[in-house]
């Protein structure tokens, strides 16, 4: 695994799976409609690059792992390592809250007028960051950095990881989850279609109010 993940890196950093090295690999296999591996493999040679190319482009691979990738292995030190760790422990997730906070008391409570909170354990394993009470029921935020949005992998990540809890949130507490995808960093937020969302919000906030009071009466 750690080997796929050097080559994975080291691939996609230098380009070399971009469509003008590859060709455009989603579109070349639906035309193929391959039954078997040997179907697509004896396609893509014929119609898309040739085995020499691939070649060369493994080479090219090995030529930037073995020089660039193992300086940059080598030059790291056990301080940075060390640096690292508490970079990511301590800052980020510091940055990371102020960045959350500032999203909720900036855009979701000003814009809203209700009160938003941590979501505990149970809320959190169903894809909920911060949670509100509206008249017995419960609306869900998710925060999302930008990144996420822009991952090839997104639309399966929300079917598989999202989808399924946000449904059972929804059953058991009545309200949406709704994903912010937030701009920026420190104190310059901003989120993606952050009117389409508020309008969103507003209307599950009123829609909400006009069920008969849920059963949820105080924050967890």
């Amino acid at each position: 695994m750690p080997k796929e993940w050097i080559l994975n890196y080291m691939f996609n950093r230098f380009q070399l799976g971009y469509q003008r090295n590859v060709g455009p690999l989603a579109e070349e296999v639906r035309k193929c409609k391959p039954k078997t591996l040997e179907d697509w493999e004896k396609y893509y040679f014929t119609n898309v690059r040739s085995r020499e190319h691939l070649i060369k482009l493994g080479e090219k691979l090995w030529e930037k792992v073995s020089t660039i990738g193992r300086q940059e292995l080598e030059s790291i030190t056990r301080d940075d390592c060390i640096n690292y760790v508490f970079e990511v422990v301590i800052k980020r997730t510091f940055e990371g809250f102020q960045r959350e906070m500032n999203i909720i008391r900036e855009f979701l409570e000003k814009e809203t007028g209700i009160i938003f909170y941590p979501a505990p354990n149970k809320l959190e394993r169903l894809g909920v960051d911060y949670y509100a009470i509206v008249n017995g029921y419960l609306i869900g935020i998710q925060v999302k950095p930008l990144t996420f949005s822009q991952s090839r992998l997104v639309e399966q990540i929300k079917k598989v990881v999202m989808e399924k809890p946000h449904k059972r949130f929804q059953e058991r507490y009545g309200g949406r989850i709704f994903v912010l995808i937030a701009l920026g960093r420190k104190e310059r937020i901003d989120i993606v279609d952050k009117d389409e969302i508020l309008d969103q919000l507003r209307q599950e906030i009123e829609r909400l109010k006009k069920l008969p009071l849920g059963r949820i009466t105080h924050p967890f």
